[in-house]
């Protein structure tokens, strides 16, 4: 699929039809995520993912009871890790990308909880892309009692709750809804 068409079909989708997805295509789905962009390469996400009927539904009860997060083949818990020193050694990283993290490691706690949650972000975003390029459908979810979401899947304090994402096989998909128009989003050189 072009990037263009990956774009345009993307949806979040809440409908999905049975269907499981293995280890292969979990595979390849992470090995295109870990293309994600950082900022110095550092590289902070980490995912959970959850295909275990029991977890999802245990899931679902830390989403808000949001029953797409047990009807989708699989759910991933998207965290990032707050400690920007944690895998400079998984990286190689140079003497400058070492500098760089130590400096940012010195930061107060709300900054480096903004670099994790951003970069997460943007890991999250290509595996929605990339998930759509290999034909699965995924959804978004922000809205979860984070400590519950911690309790029972074991995620440390030092890690960033990101989102949570469902993956599976999604129903036809609901029309697009209007989106902003070029002149409600874009400004020249200053707002």
């Amino acid at each position: 699929m072009e990037f263009e068409e990956v774009l345009k079909a993307r949806r979040a989708v809440r409908e999905y039809r049975d269907g499981e997805i293995t280890d292969g295509q979990i595979r390849r789905l992470f090995d295109l995520a870990s293309l994600t962009p950082s900022a110095y390469n550092l590289q902070p996400w980490e995912f959970i993912v959850v295909r275990d009927k029991q977890k999802k539904k245990l899931l679902r009860k830390c989403c808000n009871d949001q029953e797409h997060v047990e009807k989708a083949s699989a759910a991933v818990i998207i965290i990032s890790n707050t400690d920007p020193t944690a895998y400079l050694n998984d990286i190689d990283a140079d003497e400058k990308k070492r500098g760089r993290a130590m400096m940012r490691a010195q930061r107060p706690i709300a900054e480096k909880i903004a670099w994790a949650r951003r970069d997460g972000n943007l890991a999250a975003m290509t595996i929605m892309l990339a998930a759509q390029s290999i034909g699965f459908s995924t959804c978004p979810i922000g809205a979860m009692d984070e400590q519950m979401v911690r309790k029972e899947f074991g995620i440390p304090e030092k890690f960033e709750l990101v989102l949570v994402l469902t993956l599976g096989y999604g129903k036809a998909p609901a029309p697009r809804p209007q989106r902003k128009n070029f002149e409600g989003m874009v400004h020249f050189e200053k707002f």
